[in-house]
């Protein structure tokens, strides 16, 4: 086996009985019957080679197929609730950290029809999804009418703010999760095709440089998706120019990009979406994902998949021109 590097954005659970097998079968579950779909699906047959891959929808999972050795493909969701003790001893606003990621998994090997699917999971490969409202301020948030007018982000019923499909064929799920419009899916499923033969854990927030493939930055241009303004981006296009938020938008991305100090492209997400799926050589994106309180920048290879930088901050929100330097500098 090839050596396999920890990447941040992904997360390899192998159990330890997994080695015992090889993969059977990837059964990527979801309603293909659009033609969005038909553009996914070719891409996910296109770079997984790893075994067979068949497309179910959700509701035809049968009991037949929940055997180790098949491996599933989901989007699924995380949720850890927690209440705050004031000095008081009385409880104060609960909190509530949501993780979105791409889950390939596979059933357990003591596999109990008795307890629920989710019960009966383990994971083999999680990739963090990017979902839009994480993060998001009072004024922006309005400025999406996601709700009617809330008061506050935080005044807003929950369900409603996670409202996001979780159906990797519906059309709009690369404008809810922003690290995930076709050529972005087409890497993640380069990476998570190697990592399932390479079969070697790594955690999710893990820091990595890969010296050599950075080098070729200096020269080669890195593409900064713009997740802040334009088409199926954060700041929608009818925010007024002589707003605040207009201003402080601009201002934010200029300084952000010019903090990085080699060749550098800031490009709308549909551009680079295009790119990656027509690339025939190397080329490098940045790569932000919010995930709950961590952020998460990495560098890719929009030609392989390959991860080659990664950073992660707890409690952490946006990129930083900190961010963007520290890259530069890790640039030898």
């Amino acid at each position: 086996m090839t050596a396999f590097q920890a990447s941040a954005q992904f997360e390899l659970n192998v159990p330890k009985w997994y080695p015992e097998m090889k993969p059977a079968a990837l059964y990527v579950v979801g309603d293909a019957g659009n033609e969005y779909a038909q553009k996914i699906k070719q891409i996910i047959t296109d770079n997984w080679t790893a075994c067979p891959v068949h497309f179910l929808p959700a509701k035809e999972i049968s009991e037949s197929l929940l055997v180790p050795g098949n491996l599933f493909l989901t989007t699924d969701l995380y949720s850890i609730e927690s209440q705050y003790a004031r000095a008081n001893k009385t409880y104060g606003q609960i909190s509530y950290n949501d993780y979105y990621y791409l889950h390939i998994w596979t059933i357990n090997k003591k596999y109990n029809p008795k307890w629920t699917l989710p019960e009966n999971k383990t994971t083999v490969i999680r990739a963090e999804l990017y979902m839009r409202t994480i993060g998001m301020g009072d004024e922006e948030y309005k400025a999406f009418e996601l709700t009617d007018a809330p008061k506050s982000v935080y005044e807003t019923e929950r369900k409603s703010r996670r409202k996001t499909s979780f159906d990797i064929f519906d059309p709009y799920y690369g404008d809810d999760y922003l690290n995930a419009m076709p050529g972005m899916i087409k890497n993640k499923i380069q990476y998570a095709n190697k990592a399932v033969q390479d079969l070697k854990d790594q955690k999710l927030l893990s820091d990595y440089t890969d010296e050599a493939a950075l080098s070729k930055l200096k020269n080669d241009t890195l593409y900064i998706p713009n997740l802040w303004w334009g088409r199926h981006a954060i700041m929608p296009e009818n925010i007024k120019q002589d707003s605040k938020m207009y201003k402080q938008t601009v201002s934010y991305i200029t300084d952000l990009v010019n903090a990085y100090p080699f060749p550098k492209r800031l490009i709308a997400r549909d551009e680079l979406d295009q790119l990656i799926l027509d690339t025939r050589k190397d080329l490098y994106y940045l790569n932000y994902v919010q995930s709950s309180a961590d952020k998460i920048i990495s560098v890719v290879n929009g030609k392989s998949g390959e991860v080659i930088y990664r950073e992660s901050s707890k409690n952490s929100y946006r990129p930083k021109e900190k961010d963007l330097e520290k890259l530069g500098k890790s640039i030898q």
